[in-house]
């Protein structure tokens, strides 16, 4: 069901601001997996990556989706990027493991959520429940964007996008997402990777 709340007024995302945007890799596992880097190796003859993962820095995502039935499931973001400039265009990937994948598969829209440095506990309910079990948005207030996408009226900054298609890429899922418009709230800061207290995944990575 809704929030019953009103729409807030949309904007056309703001490209100057999308060029200034850096890559960013994030880690999504089941519940989505994510918490603190760990000293991976690859199987592939790579090496030793901790180096790298230990310097990486990000912001908290949470991942929103409705299919054509009805339903409904997010987590919290793990491997995202901006992939392209114009159009804009984000890669998202979603843990095979996770809840959110089967419904993804079947959502035309999906919305990215930036999440204010004051929202830990936002981040923690799709970050530390799984959809299996729990209905994340009964606790929260959101409303249908014009992707069908559900849209969480509290999140610091909210974009909406259209699914364009999907892939494998190893463990995880990638959805290529063509962004359409993007709300703000009046959260400031940012919560990030190094800023938030430990979470615990609903899921395996």
């Amino acid at each position: 069901m809704g929030s019953g709340m009103p729409a807030l007024p949309e904007h056309s995302l703001d490209y100057p601001h999308i060029r200034c945007a850096r890559l960013k890799v994030w880690r999504c596992g089941g519940g989505c997996g994510h918490g603190r880097a760990s000293p991976w190796r690859v199987t592939g003859g790579g090496g030793d990556l901790a180096a790298f993962f230990n310097r990486m820095e990000y912001p908290y995502f949470v991942i929103t989706v409705r299919s054509p039935e009805a339903e409904m499931s997010g987590c919290l973001a793990g491997f995202v990027t901006q992939c392209s400039i114009d159009p804009p265009n984000f890669l998202v990937c979603i843990s095979k493991v996770n809840h959110t994948l089967g419904v993804a598969a079947r959502s035309p829209g999906m919305g990215l959520h930036l999440l204010g440095r004051d929202q830990v506990d936002l981040a923690r309910l799709f970050g530390e429940e799984t959809g299996d079990v729990v209905d994340k948005f009964a606790s929260v207030d959101w409303r249908l964007g014009s992707t069908g996408a559900p849209l969480l009226v509290e999140a610091a900054v909210s974009m909406e996008g259209r699914v364009l298609g999907h892939f494998s890429v190893g463990d995880h899922e990638a959805h290529l997402v063509r962004g359409v418009r993007a709300v703000a709230s009046g959260h400031a800061g940012l919560l990030t990777f190094r800023n938030a207290p430990p979470l615990h995944p609903g899921h395996p990575a």
